[in-house]
């Protein structure tokens, strides 16, 4: 692409979370025009990357392929880091045991195997490197190369070096001229672009859906819980059966609960009252600096695609046809993916071909 063509080419990205914040500064480095529409608030990301935990890994339970993806994501994070100072790191290294022993072994084995540094460890070993455990499990795997950031810290550090125009408006549905999308229609009117980019994570189904096209979700419910700031102990992220947490950079602890449970179906549930049980459940497990009082919590909703794989692409028509003017851009775990996914997003945007590495990604 000419450096006078990605100037003429216009990109209209809905959704400001971390995988359009990703897009937009990608759109940035390769010169595009590119506005950001925010449908939850005007300086905040999307609601996901709000409420997420934020730990980049390539470690949880995926194949090869899409494995591949995520490690390239979590090296192209590296880069941002040079660019990009404001965006904070909280915790490198994760310690994980929230599975038998037999399955902690092959699944450091297997992404050793796949180059992915990762340390078999005896309950024992752990004890010395984190001494404040009062639950000291069996084994664990120590993986260095991952690490946590803030949703919206990183999300703001984007869209603000992107230089991307940004607005605040609920989008009803997309404009076609012809059969090309070229804009979308919000209550605040139309917004045309060459380009269309929906990565508007658990908004993305009604705004597709608007215009006949089927997107399904199985979105999950999440609880995270912050404690007021504590003396900084933690320097690590760890994942435990039943709850994971770690130390963002004021010293307070941001705790979830497993990571597969669906917290909002639970019969009864009260979010109030697992958030408490969540805090004690720590200090029950980590013997804290001081007693932990909790701060705040969201109960947040994470984007899942159907069959749980990120959906990024062209959308194909029920005639086999690409959809022109449209790109998708959905998924759990943006704040890993989001890099990988815009740099082959925007390349494909601007002409390129598609990208091996989205090979995983199911069909639209």
């Amino acid at each position: 692409m000419t450096e006078q063509s990605s100037q003429e080419k216009s990109v209209l990205i809905v959704g400001a979370g971390i995988v359009g914040a990703c897009f937009a500064y990608e759109c940035a480095l390769s010169g595009l025009q590119t506005t950001v529409l925010s449908q939850h608030c005007a300086d905040s990301g999307a609601i996901a990357t709000s409420h997420t935990w934020g730990w980049i890994n390539a470690s949880r339970g995926n194949g090869k392929d899409y494995f591949d993806f995520r490690h390239k994501s979590m090296k192209h994070w590296k880069s941002y880091f040079a660019q990009l100072p404001d965006i904070t790191i909280s915790g490198r290294g994760s310690y994980v045991w929230d599975q038998t022993d037999a399955a902690l072994k092959a699944y450091a084995d297997q992404h050793a195997s796949w180059g992915y540094p990762t340390e078999y460890i005896t309950g024992n070993a752990l004890s010395e490197r984190l001494p404040f455990l009062k639950e000291v499990p069996i084994s664990a795997v120590f993986v260095p190369s991952e690490f946590g950031l803030e949703g919206d810290n990183t999300s703001q550090a984007l869209l603000k070096a992107s230089g991307a125009l940004r607005q605040h408006a609920y989008v009803h549905g997309l404009i076609f001229d012809g059969s090309k999308v070229c804009g979308v229609m919000t209550n605040r009117g139309a917004l045309y672009a060459d380009e269309v980019v929906v990565a508007s994570g658990v908004g993305a189904k009604s705004i597709l859906q608007s215009v006949g096209i089927q997107f399904e979700m199985q979105n999950t419910k999440g609880l995270l819980v912050r404690s007021t700031p504590v003396p900084h102990f933690l320097n690590c992220l760890i994942t435990a059966p039943d709850f994971h947490v770690r130390q963002d950079r004021v010293g307070a602890l941001v705790i979830g609960g497993p990571f597969d449970a669906d917290q909002g179906q639970k019969t009864g549930f009260i979010p109030q009252q697992f958030a408490q049980q969540l805090l004690a459940r720590v200090e029950r497990a980590i013997d804290c600096p001081k007693p932990l009082e909790m701060d705040s919590y969201t109960l947040g909703e994470r984007p899942i695609p159907k069959g749980k794989l990120p959906r990024i692409g062209r959308i194909t028509t029920d005639h086999g046809d690409q959809l022109s003017g449209l790109y998708v851009a959905v998924m759990h775990s943006g704040m890993t993916n989001g890099p990988a996914a815009a740099q082959a997003g925007v390349a494909e945007l601007i002409g390129g071909a598609r990208d091996p590495l989205l090979n995983f990604s199911a069909a639209i």
